[in-house]
Order: structure tokens, then C-alpha cells, then sequence
């Protein structure tokens, strides 16, 4: 005949035997007492379990289910990168998150000249000189422009024109640009107004303020390594920081690449020859 072991509080029957909670079959393990176990009882007074265990398996009752797999964030807006650098970095920075993700940005911007960052330069340039935009990094080309004819640019230094063009008063069509403070200014000082037009790179917004960009869709793991370089300084983890430097510079480095092929691609070139073709 099996014996059956009593868990927990019992009624005793006439024959004098326990009538028992839970009836656990041979083999099984169950910690109960945590949610109700439903449960009937047959007319000869033999407690039928509704949840009874499986032979072999071991049960906990009263918990929460637990999700046994972590689907990982889509790195393509603000929102999702920070929640991702705060899980990966495991470390809570919400308070200055803005702050550190958008130091991460301008290392990014400091180190790179992307197509993404080039922007059209186009103000009137004139004796005074000529204004230098708000997000200005550096000037790509420029040109002045007058009755449909345009004249290059060349780029020196605010000293070298002061230098080899002391005078400042108005004297002819400029041959060189500079820069002084947040002035473009001319060699020689124009004497007239010209349209400046021309292209340079420049600081783009943050992300915090844009939620996409060219980099959430082209460059996610640029923008999550310059973010965990930035937390972990922070958060003074330097050697985590000095591993991230260098995975920063790799990432940095590949984008650059990628952009230089695709600058490149395209069909065949031909060399043109010293005499043109009849």
C-alpha cells in the first residue's frame, strides 16, 4: 500500500488517517503556501488536488512569471540608445544623460568630416568682412560671385592676410579668406560687395533634440561607443573608458572608410589625355 506524507495542516479521518492538503506523488517536490491550491474532495473523504505535481519536477507556487529571454533595443532613436548605454553600462545616469551623450557627439564631430556634416555656405561678403555661421567646424571651399563670374578662394590664416595686406580700406576683387574671431576676412579688402558662396562642415544638432540622424541610421555603434566613453569617465571607470577609446578609434576609422568607398564608387573613369577629345 503507498504511503502518503502529510505537508503542512491535516484533518484526521474516523479510520484515524490524515487527509492531506496537497497530495505530492513520489518523486516531486512542491513549496506551496505562497497562492491557493484548489482542490475537491471524492464522497470516501480522499482529497483530489486539482494542480497536482508531475513525478520529477520541482514547483513554485505564488511567483511572478520570469521572462527567460532580453530582446535587445533597436538602436534608431535618442530614447532607445540612452536606454541601451544605461543597460549595457549598468549604471543610472538619467540625471545627466543630455549632458554626457551629447560630449559624446562633439568628440564624434571633432574626429570626423562626413558628407552628412557639409552644409552650403552662402553671405555677402564686404570690406568688414563676412559672417561665420553658429555650428561653422571648417570651410571646405568658397568662391566670391559677381555677375555670374566666379572667383576660387584661397584659404590662409586671419595673421597671414593681415600680414600681406595691411590695408584694410577697400581695394580690389579678394584672392584669399581667413578668419578672425567670428568674421570671415578678405586679401585684398573687397571693394565692393560680393556674394560669398561655398561649403564647410559643421557641428550637427543633438539627438536629444532631433531623435534620429545620419548616425542612428548609418553609425549606431559610433554613437554608443562615444556615449560609454563619456559615462564611464563619469563615472570615474577609467579603464573601462581607455577600452572604449580605442574601440571608439576603430569605429571612427571603418565610418571613414565606408564613406571613401562610397565617394569612390560609381562606373569607370576614363584619364583624360593632354589633348582633347575631336
Amino acid at each position: 500500500m503507498a504511503t502518503t506524507r502529510k505537508i503542512g495542516g491535516g484533518t484526521t479521518t474516523d479510520a484515524g488517517a490524515f487527509a492531506v492538503a496537497e497530495l505530492i506523488p513520489s518523486g516531486a517536490l512542491a513549496l506551496t503556501g505562497f497562492a491557493p491550491i484548489a482542490e475537491t474532495r471524492t464522497p470516501g473523504g480522499v482529497t483530489v488536488v486539482k494542480d497536482s505535481i508531475a513525478p520529477g519536477t520541482l514547483k513554485l507556487t505564488g511567483f511572478a512569471p520570469i521572462a527567460r529571454r532580453m530582446v535587445p533595443l533597436a538602436l534608431d532613436t535618442y530614447t532607445n540608445i540612452i536606454a541601451a548605454l544605461m543597460k549595457q553600462t549598468h549604471q543610472d545616469v538619467t540625471a545627466c544623460v543630455d549632458d554626457l551623450f551629447r560630449q559624446g557627439e562633439l568628440r564624434i564631430f571633432r574626429r570626423l568630416r562626413l558628407r552628412t556634416m557639409e552644409t552650403k555656405l552662402s553671405v555677402m561678403a564686404s570690406v568688414g568682412g563676412a559672417p561665420v555661421p553658429s555650428d561653422f567646424i571648417e570651410l571646405r571651399w568658397a568662391h566670391t560671385l559677381l555677375n555670374g563670374d566666379a572667383m576660387e578662394l584661397e584659404s590662409q590664416t586671419g595673421e597671414w592676410i593681415y600680414r600681406w595686406y595691411s590695408n584694410r580700406n577697400a581695394e580690389a576683387r579678394p584672392r584669399y579668406i581667413g578668419r578672425d574671431g567670428d568674421n570671415f576676412i578678405f586679401g585684398p579688402a573687397p571693394d565692393s560687395n560680393y556674394l560669398l558662396n561655398g561649403n564647410y562642415y559643421r557641428r550637427l544638432q543633438s539627438l536629444a533634440s532631433t531623435s534620429t540622424s545620419w548616425f542612428t541610421t548609418n553609425a549606431a555603434d559610433l554613437l554608443m561607443a562615444a556615449g560609454k566613453i563619456e559615462i564611464y569617465n563619469f563615472t570615474e571607470d577609467f579603464e573601462s573608458a581607455g577600452i572604449w577609446e580605442q574601440r571608439f578609434e576603430l569605429l571612427a576609422s571603418r565610418v571613414e572608410q565606408e564613406e571613401r568607398r562610397e565617394h569612390r564608387g560609381g562606373g569607370p573613369r576614363r584619364q583624360i589625355p593632354d589633348m582633347a577629345y575631336r
